[in-house]
C-alpha cells in the first residue's frame, strides 16, 4: 500500500447532516496517513472535524501527539511506534472530544512499506457504537427469553 494526495476529503455531509446524524446514523469514518516521522501526510474531513482542526494547520505540519493530545496519544503509542515497526493492528477504543460525546471505535492501524521499509501507517477510525448497541438488544432480548422459558 502507497499512499498519495495530501488534501482532505470532503465527504462527511453539510453542517444540518452531521447535526441530524447525532445519535442516529455511525459518525463517519475517520482516516489519516501519518508518516515516519508521524507528521501527518493526509487526514479526511471527518478527521479534520472530531478534533476542531483545519487541513492547512494539520496536513505537512502536525505531529500527531499534537493532533490527537498526550492522553489519547499515550494511550496508543504502542500502536503507533508498532505500525511503524511494520505490524499492523485492529483495537477498540472509545474516543471523547470537546462538545462531541464519545464515541465507541474500532481502530485499525495499518503499516505502509515501500521496498520492504515502513514509511508511515495509515489509520482507519470507524464508530461502531450502533453496532455494539444493536449487540447488546439482543443480547438482553435473549436473556429475557430465557427467563420466560
Amino acid at each position: 500500500m502507497s499512499h498519495s494526495g495530501n488534501s482532505a476529503a470532503d465527504d462527511s455531509g453539510s453542517e444540518p447532516d452531521r447535526k441530524k446524524r447525532k445519535g442516529q446514523a455511525p459518525y463517519p469514518p475517520m482516516l489519516a496517513y501519518w508518516d515516519k516521522n508521524q507528521v501527518c501526510r493526509f487526514i479526511n474531513k471527518a478527521g479534520l472535524d472530531w478534533f476542531n482542526k483545519k487541513a492547512d494547520a494539520v496536513i505537512g505540519k502536525m505531529h500527531i501527539l499534537e493532533y490527537i493530545g498526550p492522553e489519547l496519544y499515550s494511550e496508543n503509542l504502542f500502536y503507533i511506534e508498532s505500525a511503524l515497526a511494520g505490524q499492523p493492528h485492529v483495537v477498540e477504543r472509545s474516543l471523547k472530544a470537546e462538545g462531541k460525546g464519545e464515541i465507541s471505535a474500532m481502530v485499525t492501524f495499518i503499516p505502509d512499506f515501500r521496498n520492504e521499509e515502513t514509511v508511515g501507517f495509515y489509520v482507519h477510525v470507524a464508530d461502531v457504537g450502533q453496532l455494539k448497541r444493536k449487540t447488546e438488544k439482543k443480547l438482553a432480548d435473549e436473556k429475557e427469553l430465557l427467563k420466560a422459558i
